[in-house]
């Protein structure tokens, strides 16, 4: 909590609006202790103060030895120089800068002005606005450069490929990474925990609850309607069956038409949700709709 410098909000409801929900966001995250982290567009619909609040969190991120990964729509000045790397692609996955932004931006700035044709960065001027406006396709275009081929015949290029290759290959005395359990916890702590939420989260929710409530007692009312005053002395007082051949014949009978119905739901949502196509996967997905059914 104090990491993301919520510990003042510690009891408060969750859906707070501005930077409070997202360093929550960040804060669940970090409850399973992740080496890498990361962020889709964490600045994105806050005001520069809430930005600034955000990034903040993240710095406090980075200082715990974690690695942060981010994608940033339209950073401001403050947003852009609190990273430390740079990624920037064009159209089709090609890179056209990967490495360090230096201090002020002044790495990057200076690899971009080297290339002929680039208009030197306007005093005061964003970085991040200046980086994106040179390196369109219209601007490639204009000063008849490819900014992609530009970078793979740069030195730090090929000094990123190496690393790559270097990192890529365990070392030789080194032991492979292995985890004792799936889970931080046992079942029975995962069990209270998750019990515990549930129970606050329907009790802070009474109107849903409520209308829960209503629609059952609506839709018993309407079928009791349909079959009032039914009874269930006819074919007892004739003596032609008892209940449970009955109940028992209209099970097996329901059962094929079920099963039709389960195969046919589960097969369509299944491939159209792009799960992983496994058997263990496609019996389970059907043996839940089977008991939902």
């Amino acid at each position: 909590m104090r990491l993301v410098e919520l510990d003042t909000l510690r009891d408060a409801l969750v859906g707070l609006p501005g930077s409070s929900g997202k360093r929550l966001t960040i804060a669940v995250e970090l409850v399973a202790n992740p080496s890498i982290i990361f962020m889709d567009e964490p600045t994105s619909g806050l005001d520069a103060r809430a930005a600034a609040i955000v990034m903040r969190t993240v710095g406090n991120t980075v200082d715990t030895g974690r690695t942060v990964v981010c994608t940033i729509h339209q950073p401001s000045i403050d947003t852009f120089e609190a990273f430390n790397e740079l990624l920037r692609l064009k159209r089709g996955g090609r890179i056209i800068y990967g490495g360090k932004l230096g201090d002020h931006s002044q790495t990057m700035i200076d690899y971009f002005q080297r290339i002929e044709g680039v208009p030197h960065i306007p005093a005061g001027y964003n970085p991040a606005t200046w980086m994106l406006e040179i390196t369109t396709p219209a601007s490639e275009q204009r000063i008849g450069q490819d900014f992609a081929e530009i970078y793979r015949n740069f030195d730090q290029y090929r000094e990123v490929e190496a690393s790559i290759e270097c990192l890529s290959n365990p070392l030789p005395d080194s032991q492979p990474l292995m985890f004792s359990t799936t889970y931080s916890q046992d079942s029975l702590a995962q069990f209270r925990t998750c019990l515990w939420k549930q129970n606050l989260v329907y009790w802070r929710i009474p109107a849903y609850n409520a209308v829960r409530l209503f629609f059952t007692a609506f839709c018993a009312l309407i079928l009791g309607s349909v079959f009032l005053n039914v009874g269930s002395k006819r074919e007892r007082a004739a003596g032609t069956y008892s209940s449970f051949p009955y109940a028992a014949a209209q099970g097996l009978v329901e059962l094929p038409y079920i099963a039709t119905q389960t195969i046919i739901y589960g097969v369509i949502t299944f491939f159209m949700n792009n799960f992983e196509r496994t058997i263990g996967n496609i019996s389970q997905q059907n043996n839940d709709i089977i008991v939902i059914l």
